[in-house]
């Protein structure tokens, strides 16, 4: 039976891989990157934070190196025993710069065969359209065609999985078009996948996220995506002070328009029922 679309099927952690060399360098020239030592560092800081302690039944990681490496590190096997870990390409970056090409499977495997089921990884794992046009600055139909239906097959594979509670170790690209969500790296954001195949997220402690918009006051988006939110700290890091100013200045106008409808709709309720008071006493 299906459950009532409102109920959570999954519960899903998503978490973006640590500091890469090329968030560093901007160069992505170079093949499947490796975390730095303050990706490394950010790893190994999220393990110990218990963030991640969840009781999660299932750990699912991008292919690309510096996902696996963030796995491997912010979720020890002998911190998580029995839980299943496998390397999924429907999460992998959206991209096709060298960056964002991965490596063959005999790679991986003596790297990684070790800690990580790596059967879904085929020989032409990391081929796919770009969705983006770099040096046009343009969007490409047949590659944001080709990521929508890559998004919707992980989502139908999330909902056939028996397990209910998962952490995604993926990327910055997949995770602002799939969610809408921009994290810094190794932020985690707390998902629940509904059975009618929607998303809503359950804030953790202390995290509210806010549209982006650039200090101009027009709402940013990554490469065809929707409209981003983040969180404050994230968007100082990402974009600076001027569009934190201009982001915090939508978001508190939108907070005043709740507010004023919510007035309004009280003021109207309240005319109702007197109105109604006073012709029950007439």
């Amino acid at each position: 039976a299906l459950m009532p679309a409102h109920c959570p099927a999954k519960r899903v952690w998503f978490v973006r891989h640590g500091e890469s060399r090329h968030n560093v360098s901007r160069d992505s020239t170079a093949k499947d990157p490796d975390l730095t030592d303050k990706g490394r560092e950010q790893a190994s800081a999220l393990a110990a934070s218990g963030a991640l302690n969840v009781g999660a039944q299932l750990i699912v990681t991008s292919p690309l190196y510096r996902t696996l490496e963030t796995a491997a590190l912010a979720l020890p096997k002998d911190a998580h025993p029995g839980v299943k870990r496998l390397a999924l390409p429907l999460v992998q970056e959206i991209g096709t710069s060298n960056a964002d090409t991965g490596r063959p499977q005999a790679e991986l495997r003596s790297d990684f065969g070790a800690d990580f089921d790596l059967t879904a990884v085929d020989e032409e794992w990391y081929v796919k359209p770009t969705p983006w046009d770099k040096k046009r600055r343009i969007i490409l139909q047949e590659g944001q065609a080709a990521l929508r239906l890559r998004i919707a097959d992980f989502e139908r594979w999330l909902l056939a999985r028996e397990e209910t509670d998962i952490i995604v170790v993926t990327h910055h690209g997949f995770i602002c078009h799939l969610l809408g969500i921009e994290l810094a790296n190794c932020e985690v954001a707390r998902m629940d996948l509904r059975a009618d195949g929607t998303w809503q997220e359950r804030r953790l402690p202390a995290v509210e996220r806010i549209p982006i918009f650039a200090a101009d006051g027009s709402p940013l988006a990554h490469k065809g995506s929707q409209t981003l939110r983040a969180s404050r700290a994230t968007i100082l890091k990402h974009y600076g002070k001027g569009a934190l100013k201009a982001s915090e200045a939508v978001a508190t106008q939108r907070r005043v328009r709740v507010w004023l409808r919510a007035g309004t709709i009280a003021a109207v309720l309240a005319a109702i029922f007197w109105g109604s008071t006073r012709r029950v006493h007439a």
